[in-house]
């Protein structure tokens, strides 16, 4: 598909839908091979991949986003993964979705991943005060709540734990099934 979409549209294929499907497909491969462990690739298709998609096409921008991002981390780059976030925050407007939600959720699993529980207790926080991730899918729902579980479980407050919790796993048939295990998993640990 990859190697079609390289080639020259088809006269009947607006470019604007290859570019489009060029981008989902980068933001695929960002996400294959940031779980294979090659970042520079990771980097490569998430760039591309933010290049091609629409503003419209939130979810896969953030997608793309967020594998970018947590590849330039893996690689040693934390604050070139934060400058990354804040200019593409910036370059969308405050009022975009993807400002609004992915962001601070590809913020989170940044500060989940350094460690940085005082940061991501407040960006969560805010972001679940917001009310804006129950508009939201379910991936972000489940996200942010698992987030703010971990701060609580990490500085061993198991009540705060189990009251987070407890409205993701009762919503758990509208959530991405990992985010229940994970959620799940924490509450039982």
């Amino acid at each position: 598909l990859l190697t079609m979409l390289q080639g020259e549209p088809a006269p009947q294929t607006p470019a604007h839908n290859c570019a489009r499907l060029t981008g989902e497909v980068d933001a695929l491969l960002s996400f294959l091979y940031h779980w294979r462990g090659d970042a520079a690739a990771t980097i490569e298709h998430g760039h591309r991949a933010l290049q091609l998609l629409p503003p419209e096409d939130s979810y896969m921008r953030s997608f793309a986003l967020l594998m970018l991002t947590a590849s330039c981390q893996a690689n040693g780059d934390l604050p070139g993964a934060y400058a990354l976030l804040d200019a593409y925050a910036n370059a969308v407007g405050p009022t975009a979705p993807i400002a609004q939600v992915h962001v601070p959720i590809c913020r989170g699993f940044l500060q989940s991943i350094a460690g940085d529980l005082r940061a991501l207790h407040e960006s969560i926080g805010q972001l679940l005060a917001s009310g804006k991730v129950n508009t939201t899918g379910t991936d972000i729902y489940g996200l942010a709540h698992y987030f703010q579980a971990t701060v609580h479980y990490y500085q061993n407050d198991l009540p705060a734990v189990a009251l987070v919790l407890a409205e993701p796993l009762a919503r758990r048939y509208r959530l991405v099934p990992r985010h229940v295990i994970q959620c799940a998993y924490l509450l039982a640990l």
